[in-house]
């Protein structure tokens, strides 16, 4: 069923691409009835994000003649009265491809579904896209819009969403004069989303919680650790504007370089980079004591 795929590399660049791709041309087809196959797709994949399901009963499917063909192009598979895609990625590039479709104000009425983990990869998908293909004024309107309709938590995988680019050094560069723009605190939402998504549980606390599911829990969201592949294009960025990020986001800066100085060892690669963060934070901090510029809550 791939046979239609042998010029995909030369226009695929990232996942993003590669989820339009997969929808336009597999999921479509090429018989007679594409935009059928793609709303049959949409919906299954809308109903299963919707119920937190991984299948469908075939009672429940709408279009079962474009489901069927699906299942004969290896898109969904059929086993014991229910419905599935045969891969769990193609439900979220499917989903993706459907936000596309929206307006921002009916992305904004996803606010709901959007503490969904089942949505999330479609909505990170979705930004990325739209960020490499649009200015970087656009992609900050959209942001704007959605906080101004209250969906902070989509605006705040659309900031995530850069952290996950192909480049993700060169597309938050293309975005730095709006992330950097004095009236919002963009930068410092994105260096929050970057400490979380880029790290992860730090296992050797596991044995401190062992038969104890919610401290478990809670020493896995409080003890991290970094993610090199994120972490190392990121913080050669973040060194290179070291002054700069640290007066947009003193806390996340120096949270970043904590952590980096204090997990890899002295050979580590950026560790030159995180020192710089680590140096501006301080030189803001003494400055900020010495003209009694500071609250209690920064420390």
């Amino acid at each position: 069923r791939f046979s239609n795929a042998a010029g995909v590399e030369a226009a695929t660049v990232d996942e993003a691409s590669f989820s339009r791709w997969f929808v336009e041309d597999l999921v479509a087809g090429t018989g007679p009835s594409p935009t059928m196959r793609t709303q049959a797709a949409t919906q299954l994949a809308i109903r299963q994000a919707l119920t937190s399901s991984p299948e469908t009963p075939t009672s429940d499917v709408e279009l079962p003649g474009a489901i069927d063909e699906l299942i004969r192009d290896g898109i969904c598979q059929s086993d014991q009265g229910r419905i599935r895609f045969s891969h769990g990625l193609y439900g979220d590039w499917i989903r993706a491809y459907h936000l596309e479709s929206l307006t921002t104000t009916r992305l904004a009425a996803l606010v709901d579904q959007a503490s969904a983990p089942s949505w999330h990869r479609a909505l990170r998908l979705y930004f990325l896209s739209r960020a490499n293909r649009s200015e970087s004024s656009s992609w900050r309107k959209a942001v704007d819009e959605l906080d101004a309709a209250g969906a902070d938590a989509i605006a705040d995988i659309a900031l995530e969403a850069l952290l996950f680019a192909d480049d993700e050094a060169g597309l938050i560069s293309k975005m730095w004069p709006e992330l950097c723009q004095e009236d919002r605190d963009l930068l410092a939402r994105l260096l929050g989303r970057f400490l979380h998504v880029a790290t992860l549980p730090d296992l050797r606390y596991s044995p401190v919680a062992t038969g104890n599911p919610t401290l478990s829990v809670r020493l896995a969201a409080r003890y991290r650790l970094p993610w090199a592949p994120l972490w190392i294009p990121v913080l050669k960025l973040l060194g290179q504007h070291a002054d700069e990020v640290v007066r947009q986001a003193w806390v996340q800066a120096t949270e970043i370089a904590n952590l980096w100085l204090r997990s890899t060892p002295l050979n580590a690669a950026r560790r030159e980079d995180a020192a710089s963060l680590a140096v501006a934070g301080a030189r803001r901090l003494a400055d900020d004591l010495t003209h009694r510029r500071y609250h209690r809550d920064d420390f």
